[in-house]
């Protein structure tokens, strides 16, 4: 695999959710953060389904606790990830990440429905990460850390069989890989210094810093969308001159392919790998990883290996 050494926010209208938001309303659903949750996919709400979603996420070897948090589900014929990374240098970024997940789901549940067009798939991302900003800075006045902590990044993509909305802010990945030789990074990461990996531009919490991005994926027949933290994106090699994905993105198609399908148990192996990996110099994949997958329920036909 072709992995490199080592408040509110601005812009969007302010959003009231029709409903209050219930407290707990994952608690028989997803594993809390303080119970070390290895991976939060809804055994509830998840379509077992070959070429589906999956998601797993795991503590880098040289990490103390595991800041990335993430959720996979199937909702009114649509599936949906959900993944943020809390910031390392403020404080509380694992709680920064579990709560702005845990609030963006639960706008997905309530306005989430059939036949819905991708603008208004996009308005349900805005108004998702508008409330995770306001749950934050109800936090982070709660801890007296407004200024201080609390922050994360988050990506959001809700998919159905035609097309896909994606809303981020931050850093991370999302590939979609259409074919052996059509595959886009379509998430260009809130960076604020070039060559600097660790300071970003853009990121969720208590106040606002920056601004999110939104796009629509026009889905293939047999695509395969891949989201994942900067723990694996970052240390991706990539040419820009080449028609090809890179190797590790087709490594991963490869690996599901071979699991027939099974994109949980995709996710989960993948990210078990990567952890694992290491050169001369010490563990390549050094922070926090975590990754999702969303297919689209049908095999990609790209070879298990190539000859």
């Amino acid at each position: 695999m072709d992995i490199k050494n080592k408040g509110p926010l601005s812009g969007l209208a302010r959003f009231e959710a029709k409903k209050p938001l219930r407290q707990n309303v994952f608690s028989e659903l997803i594993q809390r953060k303080t119970l070390a949750c290895e991976s939060v996919i809804s055994k509830d709400l998840r379509n077992k389904a070959s070429w589906n979603i999956g998601f797993a996420s795991r503590r880098g070897n040289v990490r103390k606790r595991n800041e990335d948090y993430g959720i996979a589900f199937n909702h009114q014929n649509h599936q949906v990830i959900i993944m943020g990374d809390g910031l390392g240098g403020p404080s509380h970024g694992d709680l920064a990440s579990f709560m702005a997940v845990e609030s963006a789901s639960q706008v997905v549940l309530q306005q989430l429905r059939e036949g819905m067009s991708v603008l208004e798939l996009q308005e349900i991302c805005s108004n998702a990460l508008c409330t995770a900003s306001h749950q934050l800075a109800w936090m982070g006045d709660k801890l007296n850390v407004i200024q201080t902590g609390l922050r994360t990044t988050l990506i959001m993509l809700i998919a159905n069989n035609k097309y896909a909305a994606l809303t981020y802010i931050g850093d991370g990945a999302v590939y979609h890989f259409k074919s052996p030789t059509d595959c886009q990074s379509v998430l260009n990461a809130h960076k604020a210094v070039p060559g600097n990996l660790s300071i970003l531009s853009a990121s969720l919490g208590p106040t606002a810093h920056g601004k999110p991005h939104s796009r629509k994926l026009t889905r293939t027949e047999s695509d395969v969308i891949m989201v994942m933290s900067d723990g694996i994106a970052d240390r991706i090699k990539t040419d820009v001159s080449s028609e090809h994905p890179p190797e590790l993105i087709s490594n991963l198609v490869r690996l599901a392919v071979f699991k027939d399908g099974d994109l949980q148990t995709t996710a989960k192996e993948a990210v078990e790998i990567l952890k694992e990996e290491q050169d001369e110099k010490g563990y390549l994949c050094d922070d926090n990883i975590s990754l999702g997958f969303i297919g689209n329920y049908k095999n990609p036909c790209f070879p298990e290996r190539e000859n």
